[in-house]
């Protein structure tokens, strides 16, 4: 008998509340680490030229990798959901085969060929 899963990673029960105190919290420590970094490239580079340059160099590679990534994670996600219309489509079609529980769905006999 062959179980998969609907969802694999914890789910997290968290007020609203905790949520808007979790990300306003992560968003300062995020302008506190920013700020910082600003500090050290001034201290070493100064603020002119060859801080441009830096800033520019830096830049220019992230926004090539983003593209690359982003594109990689919208195929990746266009295809599982692609996955996951067809098996609710063999779960429909072929209802004698699983046995489906809430989350969860249960292939009765996994030697059985289909789709």
């Amino acid at each position: 008998m062959v179980v998969y899963n609907k969802s694999v990673a914890p789910k997290l029960n968290l007020s609203k509340k905790q949520s808007v105190v979790a990300l306003s919290v992560s968003t300062m420590w995020s302008k506190v680490f920013g700020f910082l970094r600003e500090m050290l490239t001034a201290f070493y580079f100064g603020a002119g030229v060859v801080k441009d340059a830096f800033n520019v160099s830096q830049a220019i590679p992230g926004r090539i990798a983003s593209a690359f990534f982003i594109t990689m994670l919208r195929t990746t996600l266009h295809k599982l959901s692609q996955v996951r219309v067809k098996l609710v489509y063999c779960c429909t079609r072929y209802k004698h085969l699983f046995s489906t529980t809430p989350g969860k769905i249960i292939l009765k006999n996994p030697g059985v060929s289909f789709c």
